[in-house]
């Protein structure tokens, strides 16, 4: 098949739309798969560019270059693992995302081994290794969830777990705003 053009419906009323130059389906396992300048489109918000991409009949995946936006995230990952029916998106194999906000202060750098988004809450937990920069601050983790505010650019929390190490500037206004609260 060649100018794909194809619509996916999830619970919920989501909507997953594909388009790729070229696709092959197999009747008889119900598999696809889309090749060339694919481009999937969520009613929810998220966008994945990518060369190829197979669907299962449950989900969508690959293990190739996949440029992303999800929510007010964007960035880059080796792998996708959409899963359909959950409504949960996986980025694999290396994740470097970027949250750009209206006030360059909420503006966050997140790099990990993967990364998975959980629309429903505005969540992306970033897993493995990660490495946070925000202005002039890092931190690092196993785990760093970042949730940001339905409908805009604005950071509203952020968790990590494990191994934390956190390196504020001097006029840091997290450390303003902890106060007491910050143990070091």
């Amino acid at each position: 098949l060649e100018g794909i053009d194809l619509t996916l419906f999830g619970e919920g009323g989501v909507q997953y739309a594909i388009t790729a130059e070229k696709a092959q389906f197999n009747p008889e396992t119900k598999e696809a798969e889309a090749i060339g300048g694919v481009t999937l489109r969520s009613s929810q918000g998220i966008e994945l560019k990518t060369s190829t991409l197979r669907f299962d009949g449950a989900s969508a995946h690959n293990k190739v270059p996949v440029e992303f936006k999800v929510g007010a995230w964007t960035g880059r990952a080796g792998g996708i693992r959409l899963e359909v029916a959950e409504q949960a998106l996986r980025l694999t194999d290396g994740v470097k995302a970027e949250m750009k906000s209206p006030n360059p202060a909420e503006s966050a750098s997140l790099s990990a081994s993967e990364a998975t988004s959980r629309q429903k809450t505005g969540e992306l937990i970033f897993s493995g290794n990660v490495q946070m920069t925000r202005q002039s601050e890092k931190a690092s983790a196993e785990t760093i969830s970042a949730t940001t505010r339905p409908g805009d650019r604005t950071l509203s929390a952020l968790t990590g777990e494990g191994n934390i190490s956190i390196r504020l500037a001097g006029a840091s206004s997290f450390a303003a705003q902890a106060g007491d609260e910050l143990i070091g």
